[in-house]
């Protein structure tokens, strides 16, 4: 499988490798278990710096694709549903590093009323509408997180884009790489009955419930979202 990596693409370095790594397992030239070229043979056959290397070794790591072993290198992780559940990395992404296939269906989308934790964060009026998005997201076709999105109305330009997709890429898209500090908060929770509907299970399923708080990179308030994961079909590395 080829190295070459494009320092003129709009991806950056680390995960060019990072996806070339991935498709050498996907590709079963590298496999379970198996022990990786170390950080020096990398940065030699990329000819990218130690950094880069590392940054690409530690996003699969994250997600479950690499395991690291003190002592005695890094090696191809055995195969399991799991994707990362930080913050950094988007769900759709985290499930592409996975090898799962990820698919969104919107429930609802549009401007409205949002709960008050939402007003008070956008500093907008209580009866202003927001951007809202609710959606049900599936990981190898099946439903495995509710998904509720609310954006400053500002970002109204949303609703106009394909919301089955990837929302922080579409940001990305319409406005720039505009990201700046997250706050995340992760809870044990317990499926409502709907919640349980959507996901398939019995009501009062053990579920993991995460909030996060997105700023833009000039710390003003950008998006709140909740997340309710079934870890019935995932885990998650946080």
């Amino acid at each position: 499988m080829s190295s070459f990596v494009n320092p003129n693409s709009v991806q950056p370095l680390y995960r060019q490798v990072a996806d070339i790594l991935y498709g050498r397992i996907e590709s079963h030239e590298w496999k379970e278990n198996e022990r990786i070229p170390s950080e020096a043979m990398l940065m030699e056959e990329f000819a990218v710096s130690r950094i880069t290397i590392r940054k690409a070794i530690s996003e699969l790591t994250d997600n479950g694709i690499l395991v690291r072993s003190h002592g005695r290198g890094t090696f191809v992780a055995p195969s399991q549903a799991v994707i990362s559940g930080q913050g950094d990395i988007g769900f759709t992404r985290s499930c592409h590093l996975a090898g799962k296939e990820a698919k969104n269906i919107v429930i609802e989308s549009g401007m409205m009323m949002a709960p008050v934790r939402c007003m008070r964060f956008f500093n907008v009026d209580v009866m202003e509408p927001v951007v809202t998005i609710r959606r049900l997201r599936f990981v190898d076709r099946k439903a495995t997180v509710i998904e509720n999105l609310y954006y400053h109305p500002k970002y109204s330009k949303l609703l106009s884009g394909d919301l089955t997709m990837s929302v922080t890429e579409l940001v990305e898209h319409l406005y720039g790489n505009i990201l700046g500090e997250q706050k995340r908060t992760v809870e044990a929770c317990v499926s409502s009955d709907e919640e349980s509907k959507l996901l398939n299970v019995e009501s009062g399923t053990p579920m993991l419930l995460i909030r996060d708080q997105q700023m833009d990179i000039e710390g003003n308030p950008m998006s709140m979202s909740k997340q309710i994961f079934c870890t019935n079909h995932l885990k998650l590395y946080l």
